[in-house]
């Protein structure tokens, strides 16, 4: 499955990058903005509300798609005794965005976006070192799609460029076939990112 699923990036990124006019990678970080929504007390509670991560774009006449992932590894205490003194929860938010930049090589990159993805929650305890034993497919407890729209701006100096945005979740559901619930995403993120412009 891991081997499929690089195979697919690549898939998806290398014949861009034949014809890219502009290819971009770098770090983001994003904040779930969760007051006032319905996520905010899991959220808030279980911590997940940071996520750090990597993203590539290539952009051919000023369309950009790409990939984005994010991740946040969370240690949660418990009031268990045989489970004390915490369990480990790893997050992730990944997708394929599409992008509109209005300016071509200008300092300042003014873009739409739009991102469909998958955000989940792994149970990531280690249930052996405490002496019991694995829970198996029970260890997943959030996973949903989404579908999100938004917009930022960039600023670009030579062959880096840093920026931020903002984002509205307008779809989030769990997956079809399956009993597991929709991870609790807000309907509002904001992000920060910065890399390499080539």
């Amino acid at each position: 499955m891991k081997h499929r699923l690089i195979i697919l990036i690549l898939a998806c990124g290398l014949p861009g990058m034949l014809f890219a006019e502009s290819v971009r990678l770098g770090i983001i970080g994003t904040e779930e903005m969760t007051k006032g929504s319905e996520a905010a007390t899991e959220s808030s509670l279980l911590q997940a509300t940071r996520f750090h991560g990597l993203y590539w774009e290539v952009i051919v006449n000023h369309v950009g798609f790409g990939m984005t992932t994010t991740a946040r590894f969370t240690e949660v205490p418990t009031t268990d005794p045989a489970l004390a003194p915490s369990l480990f929860l790893f997050d992730w938010l990944g997708g394929f965005d599409v992008r509109y930049h209005f300016t071509d090589r200008s300092v300042f990159d003014p873009f739409l976006e739009g991102q469909i993805g998958c955000a989940g929650r792994v149970d990531a305890t280690d249930y052996a070192e405490k002496g019991f034993e694995d829970p198996g497919s029970s260890r997943m407890k959030y996973l949903s799609l989404y579908g999100q729209v938004g917009a930022g701006i960039a600023f670009r100096f030579h062959q880096f460029h840093i920026g931020v945005k903002m984002d509205y979740r307008f779809d989030n559901d769990s997956i079809v076939g399956t009993d597991i619930a929709a991870y609790p995403l807000s309907k509002f993120s904001s992000g920060v990112f910065g890399g390499l412009s080539f």
